[in-house]
C-alpha cells in the first residue's frame, strides 16, 4: 500500500521547502521516496541556521531520492543547488585558503552564478561534478577560479566532516607562498599568468584544515616541465629540418 502525500510546503530557518512524499506502508522497514524543491538561504544551509549574514544569497535546491528505513544514513538522493552571485564573506574555508595561498582577497571573494550537482549516499554529500566558483571581478584582467570536488558528511547531530579537493587558479602576482620555489611557479604558470595550485581540505566547515597538495603540485609541475622539454626538442628538430 502506497500513501502519497500531496505536495506541501513549510518554512524552516534555511528557507521555504516544498515536498512530495510517497510511503510504502506495507513494507518493514519503511520505504519512502521524496521530491524536494526549496528556495534556501545558502549561508544557512552551509554554515547553520543561526547564520545572520546572507552574503551568499538565496539559492534553489532540488532533490530527488528515497530510502529503506528511517536512519538518515539510509537516504540515497541526487540533486542540484543553484548558487546566485554572492561573496565568500569571511567563510572559514575562504579564510584558511587565503592564509595558505597568501592572498587576502580570497576572504571575501565575490563570485558568479554556479550550480552544484551532488549525490547523497551513506550519510555523505558528494559533488558529482566539480563546482566552479569564478570571481566576478578581476585584477589586471585576470579572474580567480576555485574548482571544488569531494564530499562532506551531512549527519545533523555532528559537525560535517570534509574531504574536499580544490584546484585554485590564481594570478601569480597575488600569491605569496614561501615554501614553493620560483621554479615551481614557473612550471605551473600558464600563458595568461595564472597558476593552478591543488589543495586538500579536511576538518569541519567551521574549523577547516587546508593544505597544499604537494604530491599533486609536483606532478603538475613535472608534467609541465616535460611538455616544455618536448616543445624545445621539437623546435630544435624543426630548425634542423628547415636548416
Amino acid at each position: 500500500m502506497v500513501l502519497t502525500v500531496d505536495p506541501f510546503a513549510f518554512n524552516v530557518p534555511q528557507g521555504r521547502i516544498g515536498t512530495t512524499l510517497a510511503l510504502q506502508l506495507d513494507q518493514d522497514p519503511l520505504v519512502y521516496s521524496l521530491n524536494v524543491g526549496a528556495d534556501v538561504a545558502v549561508d544557512k544551509v552551509i554554515r547553520g541556521e543561526d547564520r545572520e549574514k546572507t552574503s551568499m544569497g538565496t539559492g534553489r535546491l532540488d532533490l530527488v531520492g528515497g530510502a529503506t528505513g528511517t536512519d538518515p544514513d539510509d537516504l540515497e538522493a541526487n540533486g542540484t543547488l543553484v548558487l546566485p552571485p554572492g561573496s565568500l564573506d569571511g567563510h572559514p574555508i575562504a579564510t584558511a585558503l587565503a592564509l595558505v595561498l597568501g592572498d587576502p582577497g580570497l576572504i571575501d571573494l565575490p563570485y558568479r552564478t554556479e550550480t552544484a550537482h551532488f549525490d547523497i549516499r551513506d550519510g555523505r554529500l558528494t559533488l558529482s561534478q566539480p563546482l566552479r566558483l569564478l570571481s566576478d571581478t578581476s585584477i589586471a584582467g585576470q579572474s580567480v577560479e576555485l574548482e571544488i570536488g569531494g564530499s562532506a558528511g551531512i549527519d545533523a547531530t555532528t559537525e560535517p566532516t570534509l574531504d574536499l579537493r580544490v584546484a585554485a587558479r590564481i594570478p601569480r602576482s597575488r600569491l605569496a607562498i614561501k615554501e614553493l620555489p620560483d621554479e615551481i611557479f614557473d612550471a605551473l604558470e600558464n600563458d595568461e599568468g595564472l597558476v593552478e595550485l591543488p589543495l586538500a581540505i579536511q576538518g569541519s566547515l567551521e574549523q577547516p584544515k587546508v593544505r597544499l597538495d604537494r604530491d599533486a603540485i609536483l606532478r603538475l609541475a613535472g608534467n609541465s616541465l616535460k611538455r616544455e622539454a618536448g616543445r624545445r626538442i621539437l623546435r630544435g628538430l624543426s630548425r634542423l629540418i628547415d636548416g
